[in-house]
């Protein structure tokens, strides 16, 4: 979050690390530009091809060439769209916001909420949703998230629009320090360096979206009031424009609850700076995790004679830790679960005091759910003996794909490995 100005103007967007970083490096790349015809000589004489650098550099430039007017669209776009539902976040296409911004600014405020609307298509909204998972606080509620999806696919607003806001309500109440909920009173959302959690934005929409609804009226609706849609006095709500308002103002959560739930809301001690390159792939394994994203569609399993584990997936893992557990091994199980908050000399104890008295004879896979692209849920029939009893139990196992240092990536990414998740026998038996 940047410091306001001596004048005790209101922060802005434009004063955030990230947009001014973009601002440096494109002066950086004019400064280096205009040095060329000095380097030049003396980089051929290494056998540089100063001609591609050249050309690089244009095509950098006039990607840059209106780094200006860019760094203006996030405080343009809150100014302009906070009071009607919406903000600019991290996720959000800036394309889209000045594509938007431009015909508001001509005075179509119609037709640029309709460019927005557009742009929470089925495949704009599940793709964003899919970058949710990386909120550990939100995957709990990913079920529900992905039922609401195909309520808004189908048009079916009415079912859709309370469910994801109470997801994003909850999601708030799990992640905020005071425990309370999106809607609630003077709650604050600031994170420092983030595009939504700002003070002209997240804040604006909660204040705005929690207001009183007293009267009950079946007038169309334009921005998804909390107290009147569940408290049935806003009849009609259920039209796409507050359907996807209230989606956008879920992903718009997303920075903030990252940040918060790593810990890097607050300023670091010294902003560490990226070079140019950095940024720029940074920027290219973005794009490259997106189409991945894209691509990925969730797997129809069926049990039946043509149905095989394959190694590398998710069942493959489960599979491999119940034969374990049949063996009584549990320092290999606890390989094969995330127990990021205990010592690693210390699992194979915790597994083996959670199993112990309960021996394994057999196990089936029931279901096998795909409900996004790094999380799977199976669940498993099991016959479980305990103290000379046999007994039938059923627990469903949410599988997580994770990479060298425990982060949520998606599946199939080189170097992930899918870890067994909330490992919580107690409630199994």
């Amino acid at each position: 979050m940047s410091e306001s100005n001596s004048n005790n103007e209101k922060p802005k967007l434009r004063d955030l690390p990230i947009i001014k970083e973009v601002e440096h490096q494109a002066s950086t790349l004019k400064n280096v530009k205009r040095a060329m015809p000095v380097l030049s000589p003396f980089l051929k004489v290494f056998g540089v091809d100063t001609e591609q650098i050249k050309q690089s550099l244009q095509e950098l430039e006039d990607r840059f060439v209106n780094i200006n007017d860019l760094a203006t669209i996030p405080d343009r776009f809150n100014d302009m769209f906070a009071e009607h539902g919406w903000i600019l976040y991290d996720m959000m296409s800036i394309t889209i916001a000045e594509k938007a911004l431009k015909r508001a600014e001509s005075g179509d405020i119609k037709g640029a909420e309709q460019e927005l609307v557009d742009y929470y298509d089925a495949e704009n909204t599940k793709l964003h949703l899919s970058m949710m998972q990386t909120i550990k606080s939100f995957r709990p509620r990913l079920r529900l998230a992905y039922k609401a999806l195909i309520d808004y696919e189908e048009e079916r607003y009415h079912a859709c629009i309370p469910v994801v806001l109470a997801l994003l309500d909850g999601l708030v109440n799990d992640v905020h320090q005071a425990k309370k909920g999106f809607f609630a009173e003077n709650i604050e959302f600031e994170a420092w360096n983030s595009l939504a959690a700002h003070s002209k934005g997240l804040g604006q929409l909660a204040s705005i979206f929690r207001k009183g609804r007293r009267t009950t009226t079946t007038e169309s609706l334009s921005l998804p009031y909390r107290n009147g849609i569940l408290h049935g006095t806003d009849l009609g709500y259920d039209n796409k424009l507050v359907a996807a308002k209230t989606w956008a103002t879920l992903f718009s959560l997303r920075d903030w609850a990252l940040k918060v739930e790593n810990g890097i809301d607050k300023p670091p001690a010294e902003e560490p700076k990226k070079s140019l390159r950095e940024m720029f792939s940074e920027y290219s394994e973005t794009m490259e995790e997106r189409d991945e994203l894209l691509k990925w569609k969730p797997r129809k399993i069926i049990f039946d004679d043509s149905f095989i584990i394959e190694e590398g997936t998710p069942e493959f893992v489960l599979s491999k830790f119940m034969e374990l557990w049949k063996k009584k091994n549990y320092g290999y199980m606890s390989k094969l679960i995330q127990l990021v908050k205990v010592e690693e000399k210390q699992r194979p104890k915790k597994v083996k005091e959670k199993l112990a008295d309960s021996f394994l004879i057999d196990f089936k896979f029931l279901s096998i759910d795909d409900t996004a692209s790094a999380v799977t849920l199976i669940e498993v029939g099991m016959q479980i003996e305990k103290d000379s009893v046999i007994s039938e139990h059923k627990y469903a196992y949410s599988l997580i794909n994770v990479d060298e240092e425990n982060k949520f990536v998606r599946r199939g990414k080189p170097g992930s490995v899918w870890k067994i998740d909330k490992w919580n026998y107690q409630s199994a038996f």
